[in-house]
């Protein structure tokens, strides 16, 4: 699954699949049963504390409670970079 988190109303359909969601927040993330996902984030700011700022919530959370094989980001931070490194996931930063 391909879970993007953005500021973007307008939610432009960029994949040609069908197994991709667009985050409202993170709290329901016991919903997504896949065993693979990619983590996209577009424009979204991350405190030094690991606190995504637009969804109020902690980073580390969504590392925890799924299994994230990869993350892409449109903006560099050290915290994103500091939790990708300790579990082990890769980071692509665009």
């Amino acid at each position: 699954m391909i879970l993007i988190a953005t500021l973007n109303k307008n939610k432009v359909k960029v994949f040609t699949t069908n197994n991709y969601k667009y985050m409202d927040n993170f709290c329901n993330l016991s919903e997504i049963k896949d065993d693979n996902n990619i983590l996209v984030f577009h424009n979204i700011k991350i405190d030094k504390d690991g606190i995504i700022k637009e969804y109020d919530y902690f980073l580390e959370e969504v590392f925890i409670s799924l299994n994230i094989n990869l993350v892409i980001t449109t903006k560099r931070n050290k915290k994103l970079e500091e939790i990708c490194y300790y579990y082990n996931i890769p980071l692509i930063i665009v």
